[in-house]
């Protein structure tokens, strides 16, 4: 079980704030400072662990993870970000984000559920997370909490009331708890959760415009321009195919109903033209992946789900046999601010 890296680093950081040195907090957590800027690594819970409570240490901060968690960095989660905020509600976003919640790390068992009129999301540590010290549980639990309802927020540009909060564990402090969650707050409770009204998972969401987000959205407008300027219909299909594959990939018959034709039509029609979807649904999930790769900053992981694969087994294996290289052949180096060089891959 791993977290990734992006995770990590944003600890880090958030500790230098306090005006800890990054160095020394790596060094006795026994964390590479070079490799939090490589979108590849993925860091072990007994690493995270002593991360978290080197952190807490050296800030003298028992609530890091909860005011960490308050700063909403979105690139923290990387292409889930995304993929939420290209969803058109919360309700759909929630479901990105259970969906693909791996990405990001193992530390939680996050699960969703309906109870009457109240949906309620539970954050409770993985049997793995639990052998570790109390201190990096809760460290991780309102970090992921507090990253939520913030999140709730900025995606939909309205401020966010919850109806019940509840903590596994004990404080001495629940007046911090009450105001960073705003509301009454229940403490050695079954499961650390949070609530709120059905009803909100309606509503919409305002564009958030993340670095990531625009990188991604500018490749697929580069693919889009290299298309010909003929209205064949091999080239309507590849424009949607590029505008929906970081949704998953769409089958034809979804694309022919949007083109306002048969299954067999479009199908019909793309033979005449010499084409067929799966060759061209493969030929735009491969341009996608290499720009990527190669330009984008992103891991091999989330490089396969933006293309649609569910695994990045299965994403290696398709790359492979369209370009007759491994995926890590064409990833660069991600660019990036820091001084540190980036952890050879």
């Amino acid at each position: 079980m791993t977290v990734s890296s992006a995770i990590v680093r944003d600890i880090v950081h958030f500790s230098a704030s306090y005006e800890v040195d990054k160095s020394s907090l790596c060094r006795q957590s026994g964390i590479r400072l070079d490799y939090l800027d490589s979108p590849d690594h993925r860091v072990s819970l007994e690493e995270l662990d002593r991360l978290w409570q080197q952190a807490v240490l050296l800030t003298d901060d028992h609530f890091l993870g909860l005011l960490l968690g308050q700063q909403f960095n979105f690139e923290a989660i990387g292409v889930v970000g995304y993929l939420m905020q290209n969803s058109p509600n919360l309700g759909a976003a929630l479901q990105q984000a259970q969906r693909y919640s791996k990405i990001v790390g193992d530390v939680l068992d996050i699960r969703a559920s309906q109870q009457g009129n109240q949906f309620v999301i539970s954050f409770d540590p993985v049997p793995a997370w639990q052998m570790l010290s109390e201190l990096s549980l809760r460290q991780s639990v309102e970090y992921d909490m507090a990253f939520a309802l913030r999140s709730f927020e900025i995606l939909t540009g309205q401020s966010f009331q919850l109806t019940a909060t509840t903590f596994t564990y004990q404080t001495r402090e629940p007046t911090v708890y009450q105001h960073a969650f705003g509301t009454e707050v229940q403490f050695e409770q079954a499961h650390n959760t949070m609530a709120f009204p059905c009803h909100c998972l309606d509503r919409p969401l305002t564009p958030v415009h993340s670095g990531l987000l625009n990188t991604l959205e500018q490749f697929a407008q580069n693919l889009l321009q290299q298309l010909t300027r003929q209205e064949s219909v091999s080239n309507q299909v590849k424009e949607l195919l590029v505008r929906q594959v970081g949704s998953g990939t769409p089958e034809v018959a979804t694309v022919a109903d949007q083109l306002h034709m048969s299954k067999r039509t479009l199908q019909r029609k793309l033979q005449e033209e010499g084409q067929s979807f799966q060759k061209i649904s493969d030929e735009v999930r491969t341009a996608l992946a290499k720009q990527y790769l190669q330009q984008g900053g992103l891991s091999i992981g989330e490089t396969a789900y933006l293309t649609g694969f569910s695994e990045s087994a299965a994403f290696h294996r398709f790359f492979k046999q369209q370009t007759g290289k491994t995926p890590q052949m064409y990833q660069q180096p991600p660019k990036h601010n820091s001084s540190n060089a980036p952890a050879p891959q």
